[in-house]
């Protein structure tokens, strides 16, 4: 009874881990999200959970990490009027963002093929 509940288990997992990697976007339950370049069936493309400003210095910061070699297409988004307000193409890259005062995502798309990495948005 156990190698069959063991089964249904694997076999529910594996399902749902390839049909959120057919998806083409990750969607991050954290301010953190990871853009996969090793295989062509996973995402190319993340956005991370919404973060507000910080209340008192009115900024967030952004961290862009892609793997030695390789470039993100970025954009940070307002999520309530959907305004870009800063967007870029880079390897690493570290910004405070100032002047903002609602809840922002950030958007990240690998450039080229088999590149990766990590992105961050914060307002610490």
């Amino acid at each position: 009874m156990k190698a069959v509940t063991r089964a249904v288990v694997l076999t529910i997992a594996t399902t749902a881990v390839v049909a959120l990697g057919s998806t083409g976007t990750a969607h991050a339950l954290q301010r953190t999200c990871a853009v996969n370049g090793a295989y062509w069936w996973l995402p190319d493309t993340c956005h991370t959970y919404s973060v507000a400003a910080n209340p008192s210095g009115h900024f967030v910061d952004i961290g862009i990490w892609p793997y030695q070699g390789c470039k993100f297409s970025w954009k940070v988004r307002d999520i309530a009027n959907n305004v870009v307000v800063r967007a870029g193409q880079t390897g690493n890259h570290n910004e405070r963002i100032y002047g903002l005062y609602g809840y922002y995502k950030l958007e990240a798309t690998k450039i080229g093929n088999g590149c990766g990495g990590d992105v961050s948005i914060d307002n610490t």
